[in-house]
């Protein structure tokens, strides 16, 4: 494992009692990063200035990363100390990488994480749908998920709303679940009934509110969040009563109960 070090009130720390070989590598790994992740940075920002090629410079980036965490044998717990000794001592660009603030996790950490996966698959799904999977921790921890999710890629374009969607019908039906119980095929099931369920949401939104040109009540508009939610939950609960309804149905009548849908407005 690497022998790291702390930014401790601005100033450098090491971890833990280390012998003098051990010093000089954590001065090593320290000096190199300084040198080398405001190069990379820097020749990132030149090669994709535009905001649109965000995906390809956060893979190119993650892919760096990766071959550093081999070099310098980052293990396990290691890997958000390293992110850190980057983020005090190393990145030094101004318009360098930002940290995600809603979720106070390193934005290294996604680039990492992003790079796992071929470019031409990462590609179908905008940076933007990235980082609100990777906020979404309870889908992050779970490799599979975004294996589907990256397969899904493949075939359809990850639309914003639905995608926002998705990522909570997914964190609720994970959520209490050991997923390790399902074999990929029977996972992979159950994600694309979510991903119908998610899809048919954007559909009667369209159908209700949308073509007829009115909105939902003031109150669900400002606590989206709240009743997005109640409409998986409440979906997941009839569900689990009677498996073999039509989902289609089911998602209307839930649909319609959440948002207050009267007769009078769609008829």
């Amino acid at each position: 494992m690497a022998n790291l070090i702390r930014n401790v009130h601005g100033k450098k720390t090491y971890i833990g009692l280390l012998s003098p070989d051990e010093l000089e590598q954590a001065n090593k790994i320290s000096d190199d990063l300084e040198k080398r992740i405001p190069e990379l940075e820097l020749e990132l920002n030149n090669k994709y200035p535009d905001r649109k090629d965000k995906i390809y410079l956060a893979h190119e980036f993650g892919s760096y990363l990766r071959k550093l965490v081999d070099e310098y044998n980052i293990k396990g717990h290691q890997e958000s100390i390293f992110w850190n000794q980057i983020r005090d001592f190393a990145s030094k660009e101004e318009d360098g990488p930002q940290d995600r603030n809603k979720s106070n996790r390193m934005i290294y950490d996604y680039y990492y994480q992003l790079a796992y996966y071929p470019l031409k698959d990462v590609e179908n799904i905008t940076w933007s749908n990235w980082s609100q999977l990777f906020d979404t921790s309870s889908i992050n921890s779970e490799k599979k998920v975004i294996d589907w999710i990256v397969n899904k890629g493949k075939t359809e374009k990850h639309k914003r709303d639905i995608f926002r969607d998705l990522m909570t019908g997914i964190r609720l039906y994970v959520q209490g679940k050991d997923l390790t119980v399902f074999s990929d095929e029977q996972l992979f099931e159950k994600m694309n009934l979510v991903y119908k369920i998610s899809k048919i949401k954007d559909e009667l939104y369209e159908r209700y509110f949308t073509n007829l040109n009115i909105k939902p009540s003031e109150a669900r508009l400002k606590r989206k969040k709240h009743y997005r939610e109640k409409y998986y939950k409440e979906i997941y609960k009839r569900l689990k009563i009677n498996k073999k309804q039509n989902i289609n149905s089911l998602c209307d009548e839930v649909f319609k109960k959440v948002y207050n849908v009267k007769v009078t407005e769609w008829c």
